[in-house]
């Protein structure tokens, strides 16, 4: 099955972005995805991107103080985050935010006032013509409640995170459950011990990428394979070299 190959730009400042862009461009990558970093930011890089005919498949939403979703009496600065955030996607014209649901081991329990944010985040991203896709972390029961309370909600969706996976619920296999759900990937590896989030390259670690991309390909995923990993986590590397190297490993998991 022939996908979109993707990569993050981890660049934070607009001239290395864009020269970022410009090399996995060159690489072959044809996707890739950016934090929030600013308006400007974001807006540049998509004109960039339409230019080499890039997509910009999403952006990664904040997550800082994301636990104040379900805990917080008043309106917590996420919240308000997150809404500019589904206006800033909408603005530029990429259709998914990547949303985390909770934060550490003591992550609070869902709870109704959780939910009704969470309502009226989906009805301001369904209003958008914006995605909300929410991303595997530690606590399987915050995915399992917000997938099954949007089974019928087509603007909202399942982001699979293969290191978050191993390092964070190593004993939950997410796409046993929720292959069908999944519209974009993180795919990075790690050690495998517990707080690991390595952010390595496929294949560097111990996360068994023959059974995540079994599982996506039974359940007919046709999305991008998009690597999370960051250029940083390779300092001995140029960033040509190191994009070279990384669009090397996601071929291979594309040829799965």
């Amino acid at each position: 099955m022939k996908r979109n190959l993707g990569i993050m730009i981890a660049d934070c400042e607009i001239n290395g972005a864009l020269e970022t862009l410009d090399i996995i461009s060159e690489q072959g990558f044809n996707a890739f995805f950016t934090m929030p970093v600013s308006k400007e930011y974001c807006h540049k890089i998509k004109e960039r991107a339409d230019q080499l005919g890039v997509k910009y498949e999403f952006i990664h939403a904040t997550w800082d103080k994301i636990n104040e979703l379900w805990t917080s009496e008043q309106t917590p600065q996420i919240m308000l985050d997150l809404n500019e955030q589904i206006d800033l996607c909408a603005s530029i014209g990429v259709d998914k935010l990547i949303v985390h649901l909770s934060s550490g081991d003591k992550a609070p329990f869902v709870n109704d006032l959780g939910f009704k944010r969470l309502d009226a985040l989906v009805d301001h991203a369904k209003s958008k013509n914006v995605k909300l896709v929410f991303e595997n972390q530690r606590k399987l029961y915050s995915l399992a409640c917000v997938l099954e309370r949007y089974k019928d909600c087509d603007t909202v969706g399942f982001c699979f995170d293969s290191g978050h996976e191993k390092c964070f619920s190593k004993n939950v296999r997410f796409l046993d459950f929720w292959a069908d759900r999944v519209v974009c990937t993180h795919l990075h590896d790690n050690c495998g011990k517990h707080e690991s989030d390595d952010h390595k390259l496929p294949f560097e670690g111990v996360v068994e990428f023959d059974y995540v991309m079994d599982r996506l390909n039974k359940a007919g995923y046709s999305g991008s394979l998009m690597l999370e990993v960051p250029h940083t986590k390779y300092p001995n590397l140029t960033k040509k070299e190191f994009f070279k190297k990384a669009y090397k490993s996601v071929e291979k998991l594309s040829k799965m």
